[in-house]
């Protein structure tokens, strides 16, 4: 752990290909922020270990087998082709039971919020419409960033036709 001058931690951060992540708490000393780097990976993992622990138990009881996790890094910026691009990757990973863990970065001042927001809406119509491929879950947002996973839907499982009194 070091101390240096913001500007010079996000120049790290990009060499680095790092992100800075802002801590709640401050420094008891002096009162500065305090910034963390992370990579993305990181920045996609759980807040909360023990939500986690009890969706996989949920899914064992269910007998279902267990699915890949496929991690999305989109910056808030983004054009249109390449978050159509995007959507592609999300329906075609969801088609094949993948579930996806999508990070939406925006800037630390609110200034992307919107177009977050819109990327958000974007990806929701495009996994319910024309047919619902995946549930968002587990939605949050820190600072700049969106969080959520998408799990990908069940699929109809054929019901055993019940036996006619004439069969029996």
């Amino acid at each position: 752990m070091s101390i240096t001058t913001l500007e010079d931690a996000q120049k790290l951060a990009k060499r680095r290909d790092l992100h800075l992540l802002r801590l709640n708490q401050t420094d008891a000393k002096t009162g500065r922020l305090m910034f963390k780097l992370v990579t993305a990976a990181d920045m996609l993992a759980d807040d909360t270990v023990e939500g986690k622990d009890a969706s996989s138990k949920s899914a064992a009881e269910k007998g279902s087998k267990k699915t890949t996790e496929k991690s999305l890094t989109i910056g808030a910026r983004i054009t249109d082709h390449d978050l159509a691009s995007r959507l592609k990757n999300i329906a075609k990973w969801l088609h094949k039971r993948h579930e996806v863990r999508i990070l939406i970065q925006g800037n630390l001042s609110g200034a992307d919020e919107g177009s977050a927001e819109r990327i958000v809406k974007t990806i929701e119509t495009t996994i319910k419409e024309p047919q619902v491929i995946g549930k968002i879950v587990q939605r949050r947002q820190k600072g700049g960033y969106i969080k959520f996973s998408i799990m990908p839907m069940a699929s109809p499982t054929p019901t055993p036709a019940a036996p006619t009194p004439a069969e029996s």
